[in-house]
């Protein structure tokens, strides 16, 4: 019963984000700070999900920590690592196989909006990586796993990850997906994926601007 109400409470808080989120950058004006309220939507959501772990403590398989903290660092840097690199690889095999952009148009309105709205910057590097490993894969892939294949529940999670971010580069968000599951699979520490889903969008903002 508490995994339930932790997954379902989890989830409503996510879909209420995404839904206030959208009125506000569709029905305020820009001289209201569209994007300043989405920030403090996104933070104050990820404070909730916070709060619902505490309060009703959602055990899977993978929430067991049985590695050092240094070594959940060492994964989680690895981590962001590879995000890197399968983010370079699948562009580059969506751009041959399948004719896209090189570019990701998620990534570039992000990166657009923080050049005219710098504290949307905690919104891309902190909020959101927080908030989509709360959801794909503590909820998705933690309770996937409980029912079927481990690897069946991260196909599935990541599947469910590309397809929210809906800009088309569906391989390059599936196999980030895939390897974020990875890390909190091998580490059974959240934070962990968290970690390297934090670090790899710093890094794309770091080089975009300097």
């Amino acid at each position: 019963m508490t995994n339930s109400r932790n997954s379902f409470a989890i989830l409503i808080t996510y879909c209420l984000f995404q839904i206030l989120n959208t009125l506000c950058l569709n029905l305020l004006p820009l001289k209201a700070q569209p994007y300043l309220w989405g920030t403090l939507l996104a933070l104050l959501a990820c404070a909730a999900m916070f709060g619902i772990q505490k309060k009703f403590t959602f055990h899977n398989p993978y929430d067991q920590a049985h590695i050092s903290g240094p070594q959940s660092l060492l994964w989680s840097l690895g981590g962001a690592l590879g995000l890197f690199l399968v983010q370079i690889l699948g562009l580059n095999l969506e751009y041959l196989l399948l004719g896209q952009k090189l570019t990701s148009a998620n990534t570039s309105l992000l990166l657009t909006i923080i050049g005219k709205y710098p504290y949307f910057t905690l919104t891309v590097v902190l909020a959101l990586p927080i908030l989509e490993e709360f959801v794909f894969r503590k909820v998705i892939f933690g309770n996937l796993s409980q029912h079927i294949s481990p690897l069946g529940a991260a196909l599935l999670s990541s599947l469910l990850f590309a397809l929210a971010h809906g800009d088309g580069h569906y391989l390059t968000y599936a196999g980030m997906g895939l390897l974020l599951c990875g890390v909190y699979a091998k580490t059974h520490r959240l934070t962990s994926s968290m970690l390297s889903h934090i670090l790899m969008n710093a890094a794309i903002l770091i080089m975009a601007y300097y």
